[in-house]
């Protein structure tokens, strides 16, 4: 099994309701089901396809999240409404798997989450994750199709609100090196930053600038893809697949990045460094970039 994953965040004090309102429908409207649909399509385009579908939401103060299914849909968005008027609301989610119908396994799954913060009353950035999970050697024909698709949804969400951060990365044990990596409810601040060079990220206009402007980035950036937003910053794709995360290739963005890039904490790194595929690198980042225990 190998993840793909995104997150960003937004200051949530600076977040407008229709800003709100934008992430909302990127979340439980086509634009999700899109990107997986994209997905299935580059590998299997004459293929009948089975999906399931699956909505959550949490109130505030809740320790557990209140789940629908697809049919309940419209009973889902109700529940997240009133909950929103009450400024009750927490965390909205929207999942799916999608599998061939002449499969037994589920072979592909995504899902997407918004942390709500509407009391105002904590730093937390609200935050929106959404992750690919594929099984057995799926990934490697379906990498550049879900990096594409992925990269695309990336920039719809920027546009959408504006980003404090934003990240996306490979990783074959999903739960503990993202979780350690990603570490998104560390309190930044509003201010934005670069954290690290990885499969894709967010430069924000200021580090776009410093950089020499988006043109610059757009021109000489060693990546696959980039897009300058409309709301201003860059979001740029380093490589379509784990297999491309070389240590070239990621010391060619590390250097580019170097005047922006924001590089682990002292306290929050790992102590030893125990060089294994790239897709299990910590951040995806260079072994020269943590501190080592002399």
């Amino acid at each position: 099994m190998i993840d793909l994953r995104l997150s960003v965040s937004f200051q949530t004090d600076q977040l407008s309701d229709c800003e709100l309102d934008r992430l909302f429908e990127v979340l439980e409207g086509p634009g999700l089901r899109r990107v997986g649909t994209e997905v299935l399509k580059a590998v299997a385009p004459r293929r009948k396809l089975d999906t399931m579908s699956i909505y959550g939401v949490q109130r505030l103060g809740a320790n557990k999240i209140r789940f629908f299914r697809g049919r309940e849909h419209d009973e889902a968005l109700a529940y997240r409404e009133q909950l929103r008027s009450q400024g009750n609301l927490r965390l909205t989610s929207a999942g799916f798997g999608i599998r061939p119908s002449d499969r037994a396994e589920q072979i592909v799954s995504c899902d997407a989450a918004l942390q709500v913060r509407p009391d105002g009353g904590s730093s937390m950035p609200l935050a929106f994750r959404a992750s690919w999970t594929f099984w057995g050697e799926a990934w490697r024909e379906w990498a550049p199709a879900a990096s594409d698709a992925l990269f695309d949804l990336f920039v719809e969400v920027a546009e959408a609100a504006e980003l404090i951060s934003g990240l996306a990365t490979w990783a074959d044990d999903p739960n503990e090196t993202y979780n350690y990596a990603a570490n998104l409810w560390r309190d930044r601040g509003s201010e934005p930053f670069v954290p690290g060079y990885r499969t894709m990220v967010f430069l924000p206009p200021e580090a776009a600038a410093r950089l020499g402007g988006s043109e610059r980035v757009v021109s000489e950036a060693p990546v696959e893809r980039v897009s300058v937003l409309d709301r201003g910053g860059v979001v740029a794709m380093l490589c379509h697949s784990p297999d491309q995360l070389t240590e070239n290739a990621l010391s060619s963005w590390r250097d580019f990045l170097l005047p922006v890039v924001t590089l682990p904490d002292f306290e929050h790194a790992r102590s030893t460094w125990t060089p294994t595929t790239p897709t299990r690198r910590p951040l995806d980042v260079l072994a020269s970039d943590w501190p080592h225990d002399d």
